[in-house]
């Protein structure tokens, strides 16, 4: 899963830099389409690492019980790294 989001995260900023260069080369200026892409981007990018810390050092997508077994400080980075509907 992580090599697949990896691939994917690639391919989302090569897309967002041929957009900019297109629009160096058609000498036009930036709108705010443009600018919306950038900060989608941004935030892409930020959820990936998110996910990333979450499936590696909290053992995301596994048992919790085993994670819990083996390593209880992973379930502390799990629910710091990744946003819960359950925290109050």
């Amino acid at each position: 899963m992580t090599i697949g989001c990896s691939i994917l995260a690639v391919l989302a900023t090569a897309c967002v830099a041929l957009r900019f260069w297109s629009k160096r080369l058609a000498r036009t200026s930036w709108q705010l389409d443009d600018y919306l892409a950038l900060l989608a981007l941004g935030f892409h990018h930020a959820l990936f690492a998110s996910s990333i810390v979450s499936m590696v050092g909290g053992g995301l997508g596994r048992d919790i019980r085993l994670v819990a077994a083996e390593d209880p400080n992973a379930i502390v980075i799990l629910f710091k790294v990744w946003p819960s509907p359950l925290k109050t």
